[in-house]
């Protein structure tokens, strides 16, 4: 189709954002019909070894990431309340289990719905502060400035100018090695439909406009049965 140069065209509002977002995602039911996913990827390093990285979430809100390096497999469990990281060492089979604090269960509750963050950000005009054109990469972008108290991690959403869908998410965090904050942006690319629901395929991490590391997915299956036990910690 023929794209609207900015210089021609009106920033559109929020509404009508969120319903072309919508629509390209097949409807808000088809998104709602999406009962859990199985995620198969590889998390790739600037520096240090690739990880083999599963991800299994299941509504309402529950998750469990396993990454599986060299000698050990962690698991981050989340049932939609409370939170554990489970190490199995590689040689020995033993299994460490320990309860995660506030903020890291916190941060598992933003990541644990099974549609990303404008889904349920971009429903309601007041979490959003400004919208403005912009460009990631070569890609016309939407850029979505969110209130301070929107409830989501991000502190900006970037969509697609031609198809409405994520594209970009930043915000600030703590840096693990120094407590120092850095400008985090992932970059979302090589779109693909599960039931007709936009998932990205590849996830570039930056932090302060440095690559650190790439989330590259093998597989996606959706509506696996998976019990609800699979994701507390007895």
């Amino acid at each position: 189709g023929c794209r609207v140069s900015f210089a021609e065209s009106e920033v559109p509002s929020v509404d009508l954002v969120y319903r072309k977002f919508i629509e390209g995602n097949g409807g808000r039911a088809n998104v709602l019909a999406l009962n859990t996913l199985v995620i198969n990827a590889r998390l790739e390093f600037v520096s240090g070894d690739p990880v083999e990285f599963r991800l299994y979430r299941k509504r309402p809100g529950m998750m469990r990431m396993r990454r599986k390096m060299a000698h050990l497999c962690v698991d981050t469990i989340f049932n939609g309340k409370n939170g554990w990281r489970q190490t199995t060492s590689a040689a020995s089979g033993e299994i460490r289990t320990e309860a995660l604090p506030e903020e890291e269960v916190e941060e598992l509750r933003q990541n644990s719905s099974i549609e990303g963050p404008f889904f349920r950000v971009g429903s309601d005009p007041a979490n959003i502060a400004s919208v403005e054109f912009d460009t990631v990469g070569e890609i016309q972008a939407i850029r979505l400035d969110l209130v301070p108290d929107a409830d989501c991690i991000y502190s900006t959403l970037w969509l697609d100018a031609e198809t409405y869908q994520e594209l970009k998410m930043a915000r600030f965090i703590d840096a693990v090695e120094t407590g120092q904050p850095v400008y985090e942006e992932i970059i979302l690319s090589d779109s693909d439909q599960i039931e007709g629901v936009h998932f990205a395929q590849k996830m570039e991490y930056y932090h302060d406009g440095e690559l650190v590391k790439t989330l590259l997915v093998d597989r996606i299956r959706a509506n696996v049965g998976l019990f609800d036990s699979y994701f507390s910690v007895e």
